[in-house]
């Protein structure tokens, strides 16, 4: 006569066959039409989708400092997908808005007298250009173009509030071309002065381009390399050998 199992023995063997089942089909249970399994892989053959019926996010992911929170497999565009920051840079970095301002006009004249705007200078590194070409039939008309700190006006001695000056006569070499380009990064609260000063015999001058000049925030970084001493010789020859 065979024994009848017992309840606690009974128990005991369900509970061992519930872990076997359950340890087989954990790698596959989370699949379609299963709940998500945290610290494990999931698969599905259908979109995944989460709705919040509520206000805030609909899924918040938080990670590690150093781990980034999510992980894609496909460079496809995500559409709707924003972000402030694109390898670290705003879109403002990424694309900074430019300052410009002109001076005349293509075939206007420009009178014998102080051509000049001020600003409040703009924040962080900054590019900035002033670019033109006029042109006169006087040997005797020249064109200052220039960018200063206002404080020039109250220390007249110092140069670092100069940040772009050139000065051409109609007749240069170069022919009266105005180009300079530079870079700075101006005092907190720093007001600019900029523009063309003219004179001359004719009294005008016309400008085959505006004098125009910008001002561009940029990702600079500035770099420094060490100096060498190459002798007495001029560079020229002592880098070519000749």
């Amino acid at each position: 006569m065979s024994a009848r199992p017992t309840f606690r023995a009974t128990v005991t063997t369900l509970a061992a066959a519930a872990i076997l089942v359950g340890g087989a089909n954990l790698a596959t249970y989370a699949a379609s039409g299963h709940p998500l399994i945290l610290g494990h892989s999931n698969a599905a053959t259908g979109t995944t989708s989460l709705k919040n019926l509520g206000r805030g996010p609909a899924l918040n992911l938080n990670s590690a400092k150093s781990s980034p929170p999510l992980v894609v497999n496909s460079s496809k565009m995500v559409k709707n997908l924003n972000a402030n920051q694109v390898g670290g840079f705003t879109a403002a970095q990424l694309s900074p808005a430019i300052a410009t301002y002109r001076l005349g006009t293509s075939g206007g004249t420009l009178s014998n007298d102080q051509h000049l705007f001020q600003i409040n200078a703009p924040k962080g590194n900054v590019e900035f250009t002033m670019t033109g070409l006029w042109t006169s039939d006087n040997s005797a008309d020249t064109m200052q173009c220039l960018i200063i700190d206002k404080g020039l006006l109250t220390s007249t001695s110092d140069i670092t509030k100069v940040y772009a000056v050139t000065s051409k006569s109609s007749t240069s070499t170069d022919e009266p071309v105005i180009n300079q380009t530079g870079f700075a990064h101006f005092p907190r609260g720093a007001k600019l002065i900029f523009g063309c000063i003219t004179t001359g015999d004719a009294g005008v001058v016309t400008l085959a381009h505006p004098i125009t000049f910008t001002f561009q925030n940029v990702n600079q970084q500035f770099k420094h390399g060490s100096s060498i001493t190459i002798g007495p010789r001029s560079p020229i020859r002592a880098l070519t050998g000749r």
